[in-house]
C-alpha cells in the first residue's frame, strides 16, 4: 500500500508527522508539488465507473481525500494508471467499497 500526502489546505506546510504516518503500515510518500494529483486527475475525471463517493472529490482543484485500487502488477506508463476501483472521501467509503464490494475484496 501506498500513500501520497500532498499539502492541500493553507495549514498542510510539512509532510505529516510520525504520529499520523504510524496509523496506516504503508509506504508513505510527500508530495510536495502535487505532482502524482496532477498526473492523476485527468485519468481520474475521464473515467467515474468504478468510482464510489462524492467525484467533487477529485474533478475539483485537488484530488482531495481519494483511494484508488489497483491489482498487482499495475504500472505507471506513459498516463496515470485507471484504478479497479475509486472513491473519495476515504473515510465514507473505506467500509463498504474495501470490505463490502467482491470487486474490491479480490483485489485487496
Amino acid at each position: 500500500m501506498f500513500i501520497v500526502w500532498e499539502p492541500v489546505l493553507d495549514t498542510d506546510w510539512d509532510p505529516p508527522n510520525a504520529a499520523a504516518l504510524a496509523r496506516v503500515t504503508a509506504r508513505h510518500f510527500w508530495d510536495q508539488k502535487k505532482l502524482v494529483a496532477q498526473a492523476a486527475q485527468p485519468v481520474l475525471k475521464r473515467d467515474l465507473t468504478n468510482f464510489e463517493g462524492k467525484a467533487r472529490l477529485i474533478t475539483g482543484d485537488h484530488v482531495w481525500d481519494y483511494v484508488g485500487v489497483y491489482p498487482p502488477g499495475v504500472q505507471w506508463g506513459a498516463e496515470f494508471p485507471r484504478p479497479a476501483a475509486s472513491g473519495a472521501p476515504i473515510v465514507d467509503i473505506v467500509q463498504p467499497v474495501l470490505f463490502h464490494s467482491p470487486r474490491l475484496a479480490a483485489l485487496w
